[in-house]
């Protein structure tokens, strides 16, 4: 594909639109943490502001916002004994309210536009977990909890005029119970299995609630109705270690309903988000270390690899076909060394393989690809680290991913979604702690 061949070729709609993004964050956090013997006590509150300005595809136009968000957390746990077993009773609690202004314009070949919309968007979340983890015996332990959570999502259409038809004015609300079960039984000291049952739920996004409809200049934005993505997942593994070697392998089987796929046209142009018929994820991700060197001299490997089968269950158009945009394999590997005098050096693999969809029909896909990395430096003391990193040693050229996943490729020749991965670059680093 061109996004192989030459990857720094841009298409007619980019070179004419101009696209870029700009975003500035700000965030202020405050900490308190408290541990006793039989206690520990743990708060933190948060406050986020965020701008940010993104120039898209004349389909999409440009979107302006400035956000802020409030985010409370405590958490209170108590160690005691009760009857045979030792338990460590945990509550949690999470507040947040978030507050976004936004509003569309139209992307006249670079330039900024009318404004089409503008909505004022209000997210409330509340959860409160109790969990507690019950040590039945030495080598056997239950964890057992849930949490209970409340949402709302709110949109006030800011654009005038509005009229009753094409108001985007919504308020949603949902309320859910996640209970969640895990066992671990440890075989001996130095390896255990465990097993895990859990349910959980997600809302949608305003960027899925809110869709910019028309064509290009007559744009304008429509509300809709989605459904909480939920799921059922089920795990089983082991974890451990034998000497200079570790491991830690989990396979898991999740039964999703209504999961939220986003979809774009064959131009890779956004069509909006749907909620999908039933679906299926299977996937195995494994972990593995082995201490080489383990004195003064210091050198380790460290390998995971994952393995996953994304799915429609029996979907009336799609089958049991994969769903698109999720390679089937990924996984990395890295061989690291530390001198006693401060040096280090790190040679690094990370690969995907296999042909992973583009779209959801099945009928075009690209390959996998393994790119190689250094990484070399120096450590003075405790304060001061001088790196040089090498990404994509070889120039390996590479599909990165693609502009969103589509439902069906009509005209694979013609389908321009492929966004070429990143070349060699090299970064120098100078990095000092107080």
């Amino acid at each position: 594909s061109i996004a192989q061949t030459a990857p720094r070729s841009a298409s007619a709609d980019v070179l004419r639109d101009q696209p870029r993004r700009e975003s500035d964050t700000t965030q202020v956090t405050a900490q308190l943490f408290r541990q006793t013997s039989t206690f520990v006590i743990e708060t933190g509150l948060s406050a986020l502001h965020t701008e940010d300005w993104f120039r898209q595809l004349q389909a999409n136009g440009i979107s302006d916002s400035r956000s802020d968000d409030l985010t409370f957390r405590g958490s209170l746990g108590r160690r005691f004994e009760l009857g045979r077993g030792e338990h460590f009773v945990q509550f949690n609690t999470t507040l947040s309210r978030g507050w976004r202004d936004l509003s569309r314009f139209v992307n006249d070949a670079g330039a900024t536009g009318r404004r089409f919309g503008h909505d004022g968007l209000f997210a409330t979340t509340a959860a409160f977990e109790a969990e507690d983890i019950f040590r039945l015996r030495e080598n056997l332990v239950v964890t057992a909890g849930a949490t209970a959570l409340a949402l709302r999502r709110d949109i006030e259409d800011r654009f005038a005029p509005a009229t009753a038809v094409s108001s985007t004015t919504e308020a949603l609300h949902s309320s859910a119970v996640q209970p969640h079960l895990r066992l671990l039984w440890g075989v001996r000291a130095e390896a255990a299995f465990f097993v895990g049952l859990s349910r959980a739920i997600e809302p949608p996004t305003f960027d899925d609630l809110l869709v910019v409809a028309g064509t290009y200049p007559n744009l304008t934005r429509r509300g809709q109705r989605l459904a909480d993505q939920r799921t059922t997942t089920w795990e089983i593994g082991s974890m451990g270690t034998h000497g200079p070697l570790g491991w830690d392998v989990t396979a898991y089987s999740g039964e999703w309903r209504n999961e939220i796929l986003r979809l774009a046209d064959a131009a890779g142009l956004p069509r909006g988000a749907v909620n999908a018929s039933p679906t299926r994820h299977l996937g195995l991700e494994t972990s593995a270390y082995w201490r080489i060197l383990d004195g003064n001299q210091r050198l380790k490997l460290v390998a995971t690899a994952a393995w996953s089968r994304f799915y429609f269950d029996h979907d009336p158009l799609y089958g049991r076909n994969r769903l698109a945009g999720a390679p089937p394999h990924q996984g990395s590997a890295k061989l690291s060394y530390e001198h006693p005098d401060g040096f280090f050096s790190s040679a690094m693999l990370d690969w995907t393989a296999g042909p992973t969809p583009v779209d959801h029909a099945g009928r075009m896909s690209y390959p996998g690809h393994t790119l190689a990395h250094l990484r070399l430096g120096w450590h003075q003391d405790k304060y001061w680290t001088a790196f040089a990193e090498i990404k994509n040693l070889f120039d390996r050229q590479h599909i990165a991913s693609t502009a969103g996943v589509l439902d069906l490729v009509r005209n694979p020749a013609a389908t321009s979604v492929f966004l070429p991965g990143a070349g060699r670059s090299l970064t120098l680093g100078f990095e000092w702690k107080p």
